[in-house]
């Protein structure tokens, strides 16, 4: 920044170089000579050639010889005494032409003060139109150099303009290109897709007769093995083949969009270097041998299913009459469980579904009577909740089966969400009042103890008032011991 018209440096210098005059005037006033000169010499070294300052100094040279005049008269009056007794007379011419003397040197002095002080006031002005002239240049030159930034500036912008408008319109280019590149790759896609259902379909129509086939096969042969372990083991097959089926197809199935996005991504990159034709047949390739390999687990499934077809309906059966046991003894879980294991054997079976809905509205009747009796005992209830909250949140932090607990102790309890809420706040305070007075029980707080309260009053979500008006109770509690 640019310094004001008129203002210098050295005007701090002359401010200064007063107060050190003022000082050495106070001083020479109260007789103390040493600490004048002191002054004195200071402003000098501010100002060598400061007029004032020199006058000063003959000043007190003067001071300092007539004290020490009145303070040692012997040599004077030794003089005196050789040259004769002076008169009144002379006595009096003496001091008169001493005055005189006096008056003279004043006004001398004074002269030279005043004609100084021109020189210097003369001298001050035409610094300061140099200054000022200095300043103008200065200026002139600053506006001249912020002209030409300017400039450079818009040229500058011109250019990144003209940049940014050619790699946009390089940019939707590219972009219309990709468009391109992507509706053809989802043409050919579909072609793929369509050509893939129908090799699977066909390969379907070969094993189901091959599975025919062998499933006359085996109906003789478990005609002559024993009932009950043909159906153990067709059980166990059935479980086996049905999770290895679910899990061949999700494997498949992730491998296979796992591949095509890979290489979506891929001929994406490629597009821009013209290899669409390379990736598009090794895409085809890939998808034709995985839909290969998942055509043939599904027809080795299908074919190995009908063989146990009639195996499954004897046990849903069995396993329907289970579930009808349980719900007459109200044990509705396990009913339920009997009806999950015939889901998994037969998922669209309607006697399932009927049976489930029986259960189901069974368990809400019961859930209602026992809901009722949970009333009867809600403060209980609440205490038992706020225990398990507290001793849940005593760790700082709730595990998935805590909250899994917590969430269906709140269903049996019939504790509602505003109540939770209200609960968990009351268990995080008594948790972290609790973890600051064990903290302050030896009467101080160690670093790490201070990390572990601040830890653990983050995850517990106490603000930082709460924390203070905590941890103050836990100082007086401790000084009233």
């Amino acid at each position: 920044m640019s310094p004001k018209p008129g203002y210098s440096k050295s005007d701090d210098k002359q401010s200064a170089a007063g107060e050190h005059l003022k000082a050495a005037d106070k001083y020479l006033k109260a007789g103390e000579f040493a600490k004048a000169t002191e002054e004195v010499e200071k402003c000098l070294v501010l100002e060598p050639g400061n007029f004032y300052a020199l006058a000063f100094k003959h000043r007190i040279s003067d001071a300092v010889q007539e004290k020490a005049k009145k303070e040692h008269p012997a040599g004077k009056h030794a003089v005196e005494e050789k040259a004769g007794k002076p008169t009144d007379e002379e006595e009096q011419k003496r001091r008169e032409e001493k005055t005189g003397r006096d008056e003279e040197e004043e006004a001398r002095i004074k002269a030279e003060e005043a004609k100084r002080f021109e020189e210097e006031k003369r001298s001050e002005e035409e610094r300061l139109r140099a200054e000022e002239k200095a300043h103008q240049r200065e200026e002139e030159h600053r506006k001249a150099e912020e002209a030409k930034r300017i400039a450079e500036e818009e040229a500058h912008r011109r250019k990144e303009e003209e940049r940014r408008r050619k790699a946009e319109e390089e940019t939707r280019k590219l972009e219309e290109r990709k468009l391109q590149l992507e509706e053809e790759l989802r043409r050919k896609e579909e072609e793929l897709r369509v050509k893939a259902e129908e090799e699977v379909r066909r390969r379907v129509e070969e094993q189901a007769h091959k599975l025919e086939e062998k499933r006359k096969h085996l109906e003789g042969e478990i005609r002559r093995k024993a009932e009950e372990e043909i159906l153990r083991r067709a059980e166990e097959e059935a479980r086996r083949l049905e999770e290895e089926r679910r899990r061949i197809e999700d494997e498949t199935r992730r491998k296979a969009e796992e591949e095509v996005r890979r290489l979506q991504e891929e001929l994406r990159r490629k597009a821009d270097e013209e290899a669409k034709q390379t990736i598009e047949e090794e895409l085809r390739k890939r998808l034709e041998e995985e839909e290969h390999r998942r055509a043939e687990v599904e027809a080795h499934l299908r074919a190995e299913e009908e063989g146990r077809k009639q195996a499954k309906l004897k046990r849903i059966k069995q396993l329907m009459a289970k579930a009808r046991e349980f719900l007459a003894a109200k044990e509705f879980e396990d009913a339920l469980g009997e009806i999950s294991k015939a889901y998994v054997i037969d998922p669209s079976f309607e006697e399932a579904q009927t049976l489930e809905d029986e259960i189901h509205s069974a368990q809400k009747e019961e859930a209602r009577a026992q809901k009722e009796k949970a009333k009867a005992g809600a403060d209980q209830a609440n205490i038992t909740y706020k225990e398990s909250l507290k001793k849940a949140w005593a760790k700082g932090k709730l595990s998935a089966e805590d909250e899994t607990t917590l969430k269906e102790l709140r269903a049996s309890l019939g504790i509602s969400e505003v109540k939770h809420d209200q609960f968990e706040k009351e268990a995080k305070l008594e948790c972290y009042t609790e973890a600051v007075r064990e903290a302050w029980a030896n009467g101080n707080l160690t670093s790490d103890e201070i990390d572990v309260l601040e830890a653990l009053a983050e995850r517990l979500d106490i603000s930082a008032t709460r924390q203070k008006e905590i941890e103050r109770a836990a100082r007086k509690e401790f000084q009233r011991r």
